[in-house]
């Protein structure tokens, strides 16, 4: 992932739940290429490789926030884990 300029939020966290773990809210693009990276269970999907490029460049402020947790959150119903 290239420099990322300045953390930012979306107007409304994204929650999610993996596996047997609690709900947890997902408050920006940031966190959710960790969360797509590290921890989501499955790495493919037309979604999850969408989210992860919209995040990306939502974090670099090179597009629209809210348009990145749009994807982030067909990721998640995609996975099965939208809490």
């Amino acid at each position: 992932m290239q420099e990322i300029i300045a953390e930012r939020h979306w107007k409304y966290p994204v929650t999610i739940r993996i596996g047997y773990g609690l709900p947890e809210p997902i408050p920006g693009p940031v966190e959710a290429i960790e969360c797509l990276e590290h921890r989501w269970p499955h790495n493919s999907g037309l979604y999850f490789e969408l989210a992860l490029l919209r995040c990306e460049a939502a974090a670099r402020r090179a597009s629209s926030i809210e348009e990145a947790r749009e994807m982030f959150m067909s990721a998640a119903i995609e996975a099965y884990v939208l809490a």
